[in-house]
């Protein structure tokens, strides 16, 4: 698929008993290949992914430098609606539409979902946006993050202290949203710091 500067790669897989409708399966991590369409497919759905506009490993970025054009295509996730227009994958299949179209996707998946949300709300009539990563410096933080947990066994939270710190939370916190129940129902009214 043309976009300006650029080619993105695709995926359409039409299933056997097609259920008439679409599900678009999102790109994790920095994208460089095409989601798998298996989730869709085995419910009926005629199913698309793409590559994001680039080909690579998902935790490669490489692509990006001095590649203007990719990283619009990257960042914009609008590659999904020219499949939800109902446009003809192949010369001579016949597309009449889908009934209704969804999208899901996970990390950047997720984020790819919330741009579709904002920019494209009339292309999908649901969208499932999984823990979305907001940009790149959100993955730069994630990456951080696991780098340094990962850097030294001390640094690693083992099940006993996250237990430890879980029910420490819970002693601290629960009776602050109004009733000491087991349940943290209302965590903005929590008033508490790590120390306590």
């Amino acid at each position: 698929m043309a976009t300006p500067g650029n080619t993105v790669n695709f995926r359409l897989g039409l299933p056997a008993a097609w259920n008439g409708k679409f599900f678009f399966e999102g790109v994790g991590g920095f994208g460089g290949t095409i989601g798998s369409l298996n989730a869709g497919l085995e419910k009926g759905y005629a199913s698309a992914s793409t590559d994001t506009g680039h080909q690579g490993s998902v935790i490669d970025a490489s692509w990006a430098l001095n590649n203007p054009a990719k990283r619009i295509d990257y960042a914009l996730s609008r590659h999904a609606r020219h499949r939800r227009r109902g446009q003809s994958a192949e010369p001579g299949v016949l597309w009449h539409g889908p009934a209704h179209a969804y999208f899901d996707g996970c990390s950047n998946g997720g984020r790819q979902a919330l741009m579709e949300a904002q920019r494209y709300p009339e292309d999908f009539d649901g969208i499932i946006a999984g823990d979305p990563s907001f940009g790149t410096l959100g993955q730069v933080r994630r990456t951080l993050v696991y780098q340094t947990l990962l850097s030294s066994p001390e640094h690693f939270l083992s099940s006993a202290k996250i237990a430890l710190l879980a029910n420490a939370v819970m002693k601290s916190c629960d009776a602050q949203d109004g009733l000491a129940d087991g349940l943290i129902t209302d965590p903005r009214a929590v008033r508490s710091s790590p120390s306590r």
